[in-house]
């Protein structure tokens, strides 16, 4: 589930990532995509240390 998540957010980062770099409406994209692959990282504490 969580690797058929994370492969669209990716792709969609590096598409609005490109689009970013023409006009406004591609900086709003790519924040918000930015945004939730952030929280997505961090509600599966997929960032910072291991705390084993």
């Amino acid at each position: 589930m969580l690797s058929a998540l994370s492969v669209p957010l990716a792709a969609g980062l590096l598409a609005f990532t490109v689009a970013a770099w023409w006009r406004l409406p591609g900086r709003i994209g790519y924040a918000v995509v930015a945004l939730a692959v952030t929280a997505f990282a961090i509600t599966y504490d997929l960032v910072g240390p291991p705390f084993t």
